[in-house]
């Protein structure tokens, strides 16, 4: 019963396991489709901030910063660009989410650092472009990060914890109305998130569970279940991919029966 019991633990670890590394496929995979949508957004976003501060802020700010950083962005819209049809495996799984982070925690305080340095320059329309560039931006990569919901999280943290406490601490009403909008936003967008993986993770691990029942029964249909060997169903795929491959080489196929 023991050596029953253990092998049973066996088994459903080795399915959690495989469950586990199927939904983190599936979370990089679709995140994937998303990147060059988020570094468009941030990247226009980037141009259009430092376009209407050209007249107010030094070169340094309105130029050499947001062009440093949109090229650190398409750089990392390249790296991942060039592998896009490689085939998703475990590793390169493992692999995404790690440098997900350290890219949306490098880039995006390089951002809040910039749009702060920002913020107490130019007339009200100015500084409120800052609070837009500030909100819509980080909403918007948000959004594209909620497949890796870690990522995502530490974004929302690392763009709106500084950006709603600068313009708390201003003492403008104005912006400490918008700073307290924009953080009750991103409350509900990360309960929007939390509940829309929870339907993604429920969602991948019945794909996984209904492709092991699949494989299960085509097995069962090509087995015989009293002697364990090939039945006639098996024989004849089997037969039939043989024929075709063959017409495809222009080889001939021989074959005997035995009784």
């Amino acid at each position: 019963e023991h050596g029953i019991a253990s092998k049973s633990v066996a088994i459903l670890a080795q399915q959690t396991s495989t469950s586990d590394a199927e939904l983190l496929r599936l979370q990089v995979s679709a995140f994937q489709r998303q990147i060059p949508l988020m570094y468009a957004v941030i990247c226009a976003n980037a141009i259009g901030l430092g376009w209407t501060h050209l007249n107010v802020a030094p070169f340094l700010l309105a130029v050499a910063v947001p062009a440093a950083l949109i090229l650190a962005s398409l750089f990392r819209l390249w790296l991942w660009w060039r592998v896009r049809y490689e085939p998703m495996t475990s590793v390169r799984a493992r692999r995404a989410p790690r440098s997900t982070h350290a890219f949306a925690l490098l880039l995006g305080a390089s951002f809040v650092l910039w749009s702060l340095l920002l913020a107490p320059l130019g007339n009200a329309f100015q500084q409120m472009h800052v609070a837009i560039f500030m909100g819509l931006s980080s909403f918007a990569c948000a959004v594209c990060l909620m497949h890796v919901r870690t990522a995502s999280l530490l974004l929302l943290s690392v763009a709106l914890v500084p950006f709603t406490g600068f313009y708390i601490s201003s003492g403008n009403p104005v912006l400490v109305a918008v700073a307290i909008n924009i953080a009750l936003v991103a409350i509900l967008v990360i309960i929007v998130q939390n509940r829309y993986f929870r339907d993604f993770q429920e969602l991948a691990h019945s794909r996984t569970e209904a492709r092991r029942l699949h494989g299960d029964m085509a097995e069962l249909a090509q087995v015989d279940s009293l002697t364990k060997l090939a039945n006639r169903r098996a024989f004849f795929k089997h037969l039939d991919g043989t024929l075709e491959s063959a017409g495809k080489l222009g080889k001939r196929v021989s074959l005997g029966l035995v009784d």
